[in-house]
């Protein structure tokens, strides 16, 4: 997947149909991870990237790092499998 755009518009809504169940909740009873109700087809250009890192100093910990897209008032969290 390209980390250059995003799908055009992503429609949100707290159906229990887009619960995603396989995400543990870790904030209060009841939240739940939501999938978009909707995605659009056509994609848009993202307007910069940000990255973040967390070095793992002394502790037992690993790095960690994630790179967001911003685009308008949406931040797309780009995936990527490369290990840290």
């Amino acid at each position: 997947m390209a980390t250059d755009s995003a799908p055009a518009r992503l429609v949100w809504a707290s159906d229990s149909q887009n619960i995603i169940n396989e995400l543990p909740n870790v904030a209060f009873s009841g939240d739940h991870y939501h999938r978009p109700a909707f995605v659009e087809d056509s994609y848009a250009e993202n307007t910069g990237k940000v990255m973040s890192i967390d070095s793992s100093g002394r502790g037992v910990d690993e790095n960690a790092d994630k790179s967001l897209a911003p685009r308008g008032t949406m931040s797309i969290i780009n995936q990527d499998d490369s290990p840290t």
